[in-house]
């Protein structure tokens, strides 16, 4: 039997997607059933799974600010507003597809319905009870119990992956499909092979649109591998915001969540910067009025990146393959790392982070662009400006970690000016700042002029700081200082706070390797305040004629 892997097409199972029984025989072809009997069966099923959404979110209204519909009418204005389902909108068969743009079966689809019903009866493919009476609206809604365990089959490709590409697929789709299986392959302990007489497969068919950008392969084949979409995980409403008066008519379905019983999270973070998260605009009735809202407004622009798969876009994967088994001998990672099955003698790192053991700088793909900050009592200005240079294709990155002197104070960031790709997901040219009490999902990103002025202020005493560019010119120009015990109890109810993890002193010293090389015992107080007043009056700046310039100076 064949995954055909075409635009947003992969069969589903109960955990993670893999090719069934239910979709393909194993000559490769559907079992015998007519397009039409075929459409009518999902057609039934996915009302129903609109009655659920409807009925769950009946009450629910969502006050956007006006802020947000700034930011939204300028990505509007850019045309940076595509999402995966907008390549799908023309697909001969989009009335069949789960979410978008996944290939399921009636069979899977079914038991779906009913952990989310939670009836001890089972529905057919009809959408009929068993005493062949319709469901209702009322049926649905009133027959939902607290939802029971339904064990699914564990599925994976425990014998690796083969692929195959259909003969009149381009020499660039290929090259692009290959770059992504390189990543999944290399970031995880996954093997992929071209098939040969393997009788279950990926096969890349060609298809207009499918294979434009690597970000949209990437997510195709997370689905073949086994991730659902973020968005449709049982806890999403305690992270995003669902306005279903924005949601085209017809398709809330689409906001279905996946039960427990059919999902397994692995008791890892919620990521909206997941390769595999909606587009805030994903099935909007405009493209310029989001249906999603995260909950917390600075990641709204982290949500719906298509630049790659996110640091646990891998972890799960690298779970549900027991990765860590392949290193019979442990070592600790700092910072939320794990132990590279690829490599076991390293950690692989959350972005912003790097070296052995997680406890340095990730190394910037710019030399000399990116090191330590060390923030004063007095504001400090950082300007980063990566040059554009269209014959880079892949992404340039300035990696910086501003430090405060004690663990216990609180940095404030104010942006001063963004100049990038302003669209959702800030995956072309932008900046992002981590400063959440996880390090591991993707953090704060701006890209949009309108986020100029957005102060940001953390418990952390160590934030890392990425500027990227793909292509385009990006300049960032952020004010950033330490806050002295006595600004920390004046701070306003009103303004945001992010409270985050500290870090030992044993670790911050190892953070200083790298950047400017401060080296200091952080457990001296007087060397530490005598380093700190010497840094309130120093300033560096680094040029590169073809590649950046930065500077860092007291204001």
């Amino acid at each position: 039997m064949r995954v055909i892997v075409w635009l947003l097409i992969l069969p589903l199972s109960n955990s993670f997607p893999i090719v069934t029984e239910e979709l393909f025989d194993h000559s490769g072809e559907r079992p015998p059933q007519t397009h039409t009997q075929s459409l009518s069966q999902f057609t039934r099923l996915y009302d129903t799974l609109s009655v659920l959404v409807k009925d769950e979110y009946k009450n629910t209204i969502i006050a956007h600010s006006d802020e947000e519909f700034r930011i939204d009418y300028e990505i509007k204005n850019t045309n940076e507003s595509l999402n995966i389902a907008d390549f799908n909108a023309n697909n001969s068969i989009k009335g069949e597809l789960f979410q978008g743009d996944i290939r399921i079966s009636v069979t899977q689809l079914e038991k779906i319905i009913d952990g989310l019903i939670n009836d001890d009866e089972e529905i057919n493919g009809s959408g009929i009870e068993e005493d062949g009476n319709d469901y209702t609206d009322n049926d649905i809604i009133h027959r939902r119990k607290r939802r029971q365990t339904i064990k699914g089959i564990d599925v994976k490709w425990s014998e690796g992956v083969p692929y195959s590409f259909h003969p009149l697929l381009s020499l660039k789709a290929r090259n692009l499909i290959q770059d992504a299986i390189h990543f999944w392959e290399t970031e995880t302990c996954i093997q992929f092979r071209p098939r040969f007489f393997e009788s279950q497969y990926l096969y890349f068919i060609a298809a207009d649109g499918c294979w434009s950008t690597y970000g949209v392969i990437s997510h195709e084949i997370g689905h073949a591998l086994g991730l659902f979409h973020e968005q449709s995980r049982y806890d999403r409403d305690n992270h995003i915001s669902l306005d279903p008066l924005r949601v085209q008519l017809g398709y809330i379905f689409q906001f279905s969540k996946i039960p427990a019983s059919q999902l397994s999270t692995y008791n890892l973070p919620y990521d909206v910067g997941s390769i595999m998260h909606y587009a805030p605009n994903e099935f909007s009735s405009f493209s310029f009025m989001p249906a999603l809202s995260a909950r917390d407004p600075f990641l709204q622009q982290s949500m719906g990146q298509l630049g790659g798969p996110s640091f646990l876009d891998v972890a799960i994967l690298n779970i549900h393959y027991d990765c860590r088994m392949k290193c019979p001998v442990k070592i600790p990672c700092s910072n939320s790392g794990y132990q590279d099955a690829r490599d076991c003698t390293r950690c692989k790192c959350p972005s912003g982070f790097g070296g052995v053991d997680c406890r340095d700088i990730e190394s910037p793909t710019i030399i000399k662009c990116g090191g330590v900050l060390n923030a004063t009592v007095s504001p400090r200005q950082l300007t980063v400006n990566i040059k554009a240079n269209i014959m880079r294709t892949t992404e340039r990155r300035c990696i910086y970690h501003i430090v405060a002197p004690q663990n216990s104070v609180k940095i404030e960031i104010k942006v001063i000016e963004i100049d990038g790709t302003c669209q959702y997901g800030c995956w072309k040219e932008g900046m992002e700042i981590k400063t959440q009490s996880d390090p591991r999902p993707v953090g704060y990103r701006f890209c949009c002029i309108r986020q100029n002025k957005t102060t940001i202020i953390s418990y952390r005493h160590r934030i890392p700081l990425m500027v990227y560019s793909r292509g385009k010119n990006t300049r960032t120009v952020i004010h950033y200082r330490y806050l002295r015990d006595s600004e920390n109890e004046e701070m306003s109810s009103g303004e945001t706070i992010n409270r985050t993890m500290n870090y030992s002193n044993e670790e911050l010293n190892g953070d200083l390797r790298r950047g400017d090389r401060v080296s200091m015992l952080l457990n001296n107080k007087t060397e530490v305040d005598e380093h700190f007043r010497k840094r309130r009056d120093t300033k560096w700046k680094y040029e590169d004629e073809e590649e950046f310039v930065t500077e860092d100076r007291p204001l």
